[in-house]
């Protein structure tokens, strides 16, 4: 089963397959329940309302920030790699993507120039949040002059990717400053 997020109106939009593939697929009808991690209910929450797609290609790391996320009242389309991500933008506009750095094919810096020419991104484009495994500050420096809102290093606390994704959906992604450590 795979879970359906509201498009507009009666359109639901479902992610891409865990597999990797392209698939989304839309459907009409009535709302659909989404599930949770057991013992984490889903609570009103900061993110009520907020759109993210979540990029990344390691599964484990998809779904428990997909479950992080969702308890706190996002919702999340996830995506295995950077071509569902764009196959996913051509459907839907989230407030705020979460893309991994580090992914077979096109990397988080190619993901991000692709976003930016997408129809739509060019005054306003969608915050994007940089995940990595890679602390090193040069590559915080790199990826925050290539556009993106926030640098996070993986193991990453929940709190702070919640915190992140309120902030940039509530400033309309205004980025930080490279010299500033929020975290």
């Amino acid at each position: 089963m795979y879970p359906l997020y509201p498009l507009g109106g009666d359109r639901w939009v479902g992610p891409p397959r865990p597999a990797g593939g392209v698939g989304t697929f839309f459907c009409t009808g009535t709302a659909v329940k989404t599930t949770y991690i057991y013992g984490m209910e889903r609570v009103a929450g900061r993110l009520d309302g907020i759109h993210v797609l979540l990029v990344d290609d390691n599964e484990d790391a998809r779904y428990i920030l997909e479950r992080v996320l969702h308890h706190h009242g996002a919702l999340v389309i996830t995506a295995a790699n950077a071509g569902a991500a764009l196959a996913v933008m051509e459907q839907v506009r989230p407030h705020v993507i979460i893309t991994d750095m580090s992914m077979p094919g096109m990397d988080g810096l190619a993901l991000l120039a692709r976003l930016h020419e997408l129809p739509g991104q060019g005054e306003r484009p969608t915050p994007v949040i940089a995940l990595t495994a890679f602390p090193a500050d040069f590559a915080r420096r790199r990826a925050l002059a290539a556009g993106f809102q926030t640098y996070l290093v993986k193991p990453v606390d929940p709190g702070v990717v919640v915190a992140e994704v309120e902030r940039l959906a509530q400033s309309g992604g205004a980025p930080v400053d490279p010299n500033q450590r929020l975290y």
